[in-house]
Formats: structure tokens, C-alpha cells, sequence
């Protein structure tokens, strides 16, 4: 309950980097985090049941193994009151995991990310990109770069 995370750099660990769950999981707060890792084939960062999730200035860089699938770089679930701007870069140049989605969200309420997306497989479809189930009031909007080509994006549930 209320806490703070600032300028965390989290590399190389082998599977979530953080994960909040539980039942007091509110008032959490990143700010110019960084997590990294190239062989981890989970997402990075992960919330189930929190409320009032501030993400500042957050970077999450994945790969995952080759051969493997990497759901999504970010998962919250059952969660509400979730505000954020985030980076978010795939490096799968070299034969890096599938990825399925950058962003995943499912049965969340409250929810306005702005992300911006390196996307460094060149295959994912720009509608998997944000990945929304069952959710309401949900907001993810920001920009998208595939190679040299740039788009803007959003998703609203």
C-alpha cells in the first residue's frame, strides 16, 4: 500500500520483473523505471486487483527466447484506476520470441496510457498491438514504430 518506485532499472532477471497482487495492492508508483531483459518469455510488469497504478517515465524492454511466445510486455488484470505514460520496445531483429500483444488489459476500469511503441519484429498486426477484454472506461492511445514507418493509435473501451 503507497509505494514508491523511482528510477528502478531492472535488467536481465528471468521471468516478471514486478509483480503487484494481492488484495492491498493501491497507490503504487513508478517513475523513470526501466526494465529490461532479453531472455524473460513473461511481462515485465504485471498487476492484478490494484487500484490507482501510476506509471511515469516507464520503460519496458523485452525479447523473449526464439521459439517462444511473450503474451504481452505489460498485463494488468481486474485492476482499476490505472494512469501512465510508457515506452515499450520489442528487439526481436535477431530472432527473438513471439510477441501477442504489447499492452494487455482484462477486466480493468478506469485505465489512460499513453505508450509509445518500438516494435522491432515487423509482423505484429497494428490492431494486436493493445490487447482489451472486458474492461470499461479504458483509454490506450500513443505512437507506434514499425522499421521506418510511424503511426499514431488508439484503443477505447
Amino acid at each position: 500500500n503507497h509505494v514508491h518506485f523511482t528510477g528502478c532499472r531492472l535488467e536481465s532477471y528471468p521471468g516478471t520483473a514486478i509483480a503487484l497482487t494481492g488484495g492491498n495492492t493501491n497507490k503504487i508508483y513508478l517513475t523513470d523505471c526501466k526494465l529490461e531483459s532479453l531472455a524473460s518469455n513473461r511481462p515485465a510488469l504485471t498487476a492484478a486487483n490494484a487500484v490507482s497504478l501510476h506509471l511515469a517515465g516507464v520503460q519496458i524492454t523485452a525479447r523473449g527466447e526464439p521459439g517462444a511466445t511473450l503474451d504481452s510486455l505489460l498485463s494488468i488484470q481486474d485492476s482499476s484506476f490505472i494512469v501512465g505514460d510508457l515506452v515499450l520496445e520489442h528487439v526481436a531483429w535477431d530472432g527473438g520470441a513471439t510477441l501477442g500483444a504489447y499492452v494487455s488489459l482484462t477486466m480493468c476500469r478506469g485505465v489512460d496510457l499513453q505508450i509509445s511503441v518500438i516494435d522491432g519484429q515487423n509482423i505484429l498486426p497494428l490492431g494486436s498491438y493493445v490487447r482489451i477484454g472486458g474492461s470499461e472506461a479504458c483509454s490506450v492511445r500513443g505512437m507506434f514504430r514499425r522499421g521506418r514507418h510511424v503511426e499514431q493509435r488508439s484503443w477505447v473501451a
